[in-house]
């Protein structure tokens, strides 16, 4: 049955896909073939769906058809003129335009069969209702008087009105029965002077019971009929008069139309549009001072000010507004061409005036033209009393968030409140791998009741443990009590739970993401011994989720998919390892003694399905002996991307210079190798003098200085082959082949003269010691041409991941061009180095590798690695759109019902209209 709604496992579908509720078709006979056996083919009545607007509508002889949004419900009946038992329940229909095909199909989402409601039953499929060519817009007036509906045909451009109580067909109106089926004629229609975009109603606000029916009088006022809702009177529905607000894009102005005016036009007439009002829209972008993405210098020279960047120019752009989006008296429209938000004062309907606009920059690169396509604002101020902004950036393939807020006054994208704890994301945006093409801010709740009182909507879980718990009888308790998850995670507050504001994104990968806004579950997602961190809901005893992380929730970054634990109820979503790690020398051989890493203090490992307690100092001991341990941070799980393979490797190679060539230089006045495509800085070479300058801040002087620079320098190890022995090389050469191979050893078996210490580090090339032991005449006798080579690390061990490769913060000095760490704080845990007996912090582990005290201690070697496998990666929470039937959705545009708490999805190709509970938790829906 088409749109049948089923009840299934609460866990199935998140993350991998909602189930594809059955769908009926509709089928066309086709002529029997030479055989005589009759074939079928399937007709598609909603290819290409765009726009999508919703209206709610009563049985036609009700008496009372026009209703207001919030009368319909997700109660589902057995047919489309199935109107309850007393013929009084009305249905919620969608209205979805089919840009191809200038049309718009009528859906209705209250009923079980016949769901796109069929104009001309005579022909094969569903046949929609015909508007102007390329509907690019639509939508519906509160309580369904009209539903209006933009054509950006290039040669007649304009608005057309559908009568709330003439779109429906003879098989649930029979007045239809005796009227022609609906042509572009049957419904009035303007003609704009250019081609529209999108289209929103703004309310002229009443006076007492009158409306202004006219910008043109502003001090004239009629009386309107306040009985309800009447047929062909928007006046009627009580909220005052409505005005369309449409945007021109190719003209950069936003336009104002009478609504009633238009609905009120002769049938089949296309008059030019009255146009009450013209907004030019501001091309100016708002001017950002290149201060606000300063770095401070550090306290000495041990560190790189990156290079102030230069902000995008405020002039010289075309206003092309894109998305809008109404909160109260605001106007919001994002623009393709400049790098601004519009931001339009709607107080008076009649003069709209645009404000100071917000400023789409990105903190990576102010000097970047971010344009806007969609754009969603909260409906309504949070139980926080904060109201956001979602505008996807089109280059960046992510969603910015602005603070509009009455009063704060920020025009910039909100930065990440603790960007250091997950520098692998940007400060100030939601960056995903596929293209966000929609969004829709979502607000729900789901009020749970306590002997005879309901608690209030928004109410926020309880997790103190003084806390009085609300049970069926109660008469007393505390309300947020009813919201803690139960002891088998089944209910309560999680991830599926979803009470709060919400952004759902929907990805051109055919998903629905999820972002927190504001979680009323927050209080409860956590350990349930609060460390000092975590907000101030106080410390011990709380019955909360036990959940390892004060970050589980954290306001405008990816929801989790689920809860961050590990346990038999759960599955196994705590970061940690598959087994413990190994060390290991390059030939495999396993070390197991004299040689140890731990977390360096005590806390918990999940090591495959166990949670396990270390020691004091971090290490565990069971029947194996002592074990290699590390820490898993949890400040926030978003950092924890994928499960990968890690290798902690002894002078391992920087990954950044496999199967590089440089022009080695010894003989010359300088050593140096040059290679100008190398990219020194952006693969992280640490140079002696920057070492050098980090030890002196730490406060080291002298010998120790001098020695500890030399320690921990990289080198510069050539990998290249020596010309074979029978080359003619060696025939003229100063040098002999057995004397080259006796002094560096060959590819098989490298000898230590073949490192060179790096002294400086630049982008694109190294100033070097000299060989140690070896001439530079030798040495370049040996090694003639350009030279392959590798860069290690001196006394280090390096961090690499089989996905994320080896993080580090080092970047060109704009001033010097030498290889520094970065002065910028949020990077200051990207970094994979790790020194013996010193505790490493980065922003992903915590460990320590230190030799053991028991006499066994092993020589290091070079390529000797811990290796281990992470598991329990952040999965984010995802409504998965396809299935094996349906491997392809591209989807235009995301609607959220709040009546029915449902997702309303359009896709661009052939899948039609697809529909997922709100929190993603269900069967998904399909009409087409």
């Amino acid at each position: 049955m088409s749109g049948a709604k089923q009840k299934v496992n609460r866990r199935a579908l998140i993350g991998r896909a909602l189930a594809a509720v059955a769908t009926t078709v509709g089928l066309a006979s086709i002529a029997a073939s030479c055989t005589g056996e009759a074939t079928t083919a399937e007709v598609r009545s909603l290819e290409r769906t765009g726009e999508i607007a919703l209206i709610c509508l009563g049985a036609p002889d009700s008496g009372q058809v026009l209703r207001p949004l919030s009368d319909c419900t997700s109660t589902i009946y057995d047919s489309p003129n199935d109107f309850g038992p007393d013929g009084t329940v009305p249905h919620l229909y969608a209205l979805v335009t089919l840009e191809q095909r200038g049309e718009v199909a009528m859906i209705d989402l209250s009923t079980e069969e016949r769901n796109v409601l069929d104009q001309e039953p005579s022909t094969p499929g569903e046949t929609p209702l015909p508007v102007g060519a390329l509907p690019t817009s639509i939508v519906a007036t509160e309580k369904g008087t009209a539903v209006f509906v933009t054509s950006a045909d290039v040669r007649l451009p304009g608005i057309y009105a559908l009568p709330g109580n003439q779109i429906r067909p003879c098989e649930v109106d029979p007045v239809r029965c005796e009227e022609p089926i609906p042509t572009i004629s049957t419904w009035p229609a303007c003609r704009l002077d250019d081609v529209p975009g999108e289209l929103v109603i703004v309310t002229d606000a009443p006076v007492g019971d009158t409306v202004r029916p006219s910008c043109a009088a502003p001090t004239e006022f009629i009386p309107f009929d306040t009985s309800g809702p009447k047929v062909g009177d928007i006046d009627a529905e009580g909220l005052g008069r409505q005005k369309l607000y449409v945007t021109l894009p190719n003209k950069g102005t936003l336009a104002v139309i009478d609504a009633q005016t238009l609905l009120s036009a002769p049938a089949g007439s296309f008059d030019p549009c009255v146009i009450e009002a013209e907004v030019p829209l501001s091309a100016i972008a708002p001017e950002v001072s290149s201060a606000e993405f300063a770095i401070a210098p550090g306290v000495d020279d041990s560190c790189a000010v990156p290079e102030t960047p230069t902000v995008r120019a405020t002039t010289d752009y075309v206003a092309t507004p894109s998305g809008v989006a109404l909160a109260e008296d605001r106007l919001y429209m994002g623009d393709l061409t400049a790098p601004i938000i519009h931001v339009v004062d709607v107080t008076d309907a009649c003069d709209p005036q645009e404000l100071g606009g917000l400023a789409p920059v990105s903190f990576e690169d102010p000097s970047r033209v971010v344009i806007t396509s969609k754009i969603a604002v909260s409906p309504e101020v949070s139980p926080s009393l904060k109201r956001f902004l979602y505008a996807i950036d089109v280059m960046d393939k992510s969603i910015m968030v602005f603070d509009v807020t009455t009063g704060v006054g920020d025009v910039l994208p909100l930065r990440h409140a603790n960007p250091e704890i997950n520098p692998l994301q940007p400060p100030d945006r939601v960056r995903f791998a596929a293209a966000p093409m929609d969004i829709a801010v979502v607000l729900r709740d789901s009020p749970r009741t306590a002997g005879n009182g309901i608690a209030p909507f928004g109410t926020l879980c309880d997790p103190r443990a003084d806390a009085v718990v609300c049970t069926s009888t109660s008469q007393t308790c505390d309300l947020g009590t009813l919201y803690r998850n139960s002891p088998d995670f089944e209910d309560g507050a999680g991830p599926f739970e979803m009470r709060g504001v919400f952004a759902m994104v929907a990805l051109g990968s055919g998903q629905i993401a999820a972002i927190d806004v504001e979680d009323y579950d927050q209080p409860c997602r956590g350990p349930m011994e609060s460390p000092p961190n975590c907000s101030s809901i106080g410390v011990g005893g709380l019955e909360a989720t036990g959940e390892p992380s004060c970050g589980v929730v954290i306001p405008n970054t990816p929801r989790a998919g689920t809860y961050i634990l590990t346990n038999e109820d759960v599955g196994r979503h705590v970061p940690g390892v598959l087994t413990f790690p190994v060390l290991s020398l390059d030939d495999g051989t396993v070390v197991s003694v004299g040689l140890h890493m731990s977390a360096g203090e005590k806390t918990m490992l999940v090591v495959g399905g166990d949670t396990i307690e270390t020691l004091d100092n971090g290490s565990v001991v069971d029947d194996q002996g002592v074990r290699n341990t590390l820490e898993f941070r949890l400040q926030d799980p978003r950092v924890h991307q994928v499960d990968q393979e890690w290798s902690i490797t002894y002078q391992g190679a920087l990954p950044a210079f496999q199967n590089e060539r440089g022009d080695l230089q010894l003989a010359s006045v300088d050593r140096q190798l040059v290679d100008e495509s190398a990219g020194f800085c952006d693969g992280g070479v640490q140079s002696e003098l920057a070492v050098r300058a980090q030890l002196e801040a730490q406060g080291l002087s002298g010998a120790a200085l001098d020695a500890g620079a030399i320690r921990f320098a990289d080198r510069l190890h050539v990998a290249q082959e020596l010309p074979i022995q029978e080359s003619t090389y060696w025939q003229s050469a100063a040098c002999g082949f057995e004397q080259c191979r006796a002094t560096f050893g060959d590819e098989e078996d490298p000898a230590k003269t073949r490192d060179l210490r790096i002294i400086e580090a630049f982008d694109d090339r190294l100033d070097l010691a000299a060989p140690e032991g070896v001439t530079d005449e030798l040495f370049e006798c040996c090694f003639p041409t350009l030279v392959a080579y590798e860069v290690r690390p001196g006394d280090e061990w390096i961090i690499t991941g089989a996905a994320s490769g080896f993080m580090h913060n080092t970047i060109a000095d704009p001033v010097t061009g030498v290889c520094r760490p970065s002065c910028d704080p949020r990077l200051a845990l990207r970094k994979s180095r790790v020194r013996m007996d010193e505790q490493f912090v980065n922003a992903l582990f915590e460990l320590k590798i230190a030799f053991t005290s028991d006499g066994t201690a092993v020589p290091l070697q070079r390529d000797m690695a811990f290796q281990f496998t992470s598991q329990g990666s952040f999965i984010p929470l995802r409504g998965v759109l396809t299935n094996d039937d349906r491997p392809f959705v591209q989807p235009q545009a995301l609607l959220y019902s709040r009546a029915t708490d449902d997702l309303l999805i359009s896709d661009g190709g052939l899948e039609g209209l697809l529909i997922a509970p709100g929190d993603l938790n269900g069967d998904l829906a399909q009409f087409f």
